[in-house]
C-alpha cells in the first residue's frame, strides 16, 4: 500500500503522513471547558488528552473555549502542552457558557 499525501491513518490506529508530504493536519476543537478549568471534571481531561495526543502525531491543534477568569481580558491566546488555546469572553448560559466572541472568531 502506497502512502498518499496526506494519509491520516491506517487500521492499526497509528497516524501516518507520507515522508515527503509538507502538509500537516489542522484541527479546531471547540469546547466549553479546557485546562486549567479542571473543576468541571472529566471532559476537561478527555479533551486535553485527545488534543495533546494529536499534537504528538504532528497535527496542529487549536482549541476555542470560554474563559472563566473574570479579571482576564479576552480573547486570550496561550499554548498548553503544544496545543494552541484561545479563551473567549463568556456572555450567558449555565452550565455551558455562550461566547459571542467565539462565534465571531468562527466567521473569520
Amino acid at each position: 500500500m502506497q502512502d498518499v499525501c496526506p494519509a491520516f491513518g491506517n487500521f492499526t490506529g497509528k497516524a501516518r503522513i507520507a515522508p515527503n508530504c509538507s502538509m500537516s493536519l489542522r484541527i479546531l476543537q471547540i469546547t466549553p471547558y479546557y485546562l486549567p478549568d479542571v473543576v468541571f471534571g472529566g471532559p476537561v481531561f478527555s479533551v486535553s488528552s485527545l488534543c495533546e495526543a494529536l499534537v504528538k502525531t504532528g497535527a496542529r491543534v487549536t482549541v476555542f473555549t470560554v474563559g472563566y477568569d473574570d479579571a482576564a481580558s479576552y480573547p486570550r491566546h496561550t499554548t498548553l502542552n503544544g496545543v494552541e488555546v484561545v479563551y473567549f469572553a463568556r456572555n450567558a448560559g449555565s452550565p455551558c457558557q455562550v461566547s459571542w466572541q467565539l462565534w465571531q472568531a468562527l466567521e473569520k
